[in-house]
């Protein structure tokens, strides 16, 4: 019975030592997420500055398509009048312009993924949050 016993003491022992490793770790995780509560600002800016991004873009759209509207009225009036035709934008105003939305359209795709990049990091960490991971 007695190697019994060193056998339960030999356990309780390396229990005690499994014990003590938790709690460092358990401390180290506790130190962890204090820095990462106090970055929770940081996170939230971050937020706030990629919504007035999409905001701004929005806005541009917005102006361009205005832009791109006013410059069809004055086709269709140059169509109506051929008299009008001389104040409608030249060969190289329509040659601009295609740049310009090039631009646009290249300005949005960027702005796309670095929105589902952003939401998909997001996703992750609110399921990691509730334990979906």
């Amino acid at each position: 019975m007695s190697t019994n016993l060193s056998e339960l003491h030999r356990e309780h022992l390396l229990w005690r030592g499994e014990n003590a490793f938790w709690h460092d770790q358990i401390r180290e995780w506790e130190l962890e997420v204090d820095e990462a509560v106090k970055s929770l600002s940081q996170v939230e800016q971050a937020l706030r500055d990629h919504k007035r991004r999409l905001e701004a873009h929005a806005a541009a759209v917005r102006l361009y398509q205005l832009e791109a509207d006013r410059h069809e009225h004055q086709l269709a009036e140059a169509g109506r009048a051929p008299a009008a035709a001389g104040s409608i934008a030249t060969d190289a105003d329509h040659a601009t312009e295609s740049e310009h939305h090039t631009k646009r359209r290249s300005t949005h795709e960027t702005l796309k993924r670095s929105h589902h990049a952003l939401m998909a990091r997001w996703s992750s960490f609110m399921k990691s949050l509730k334990g979906d991971d």
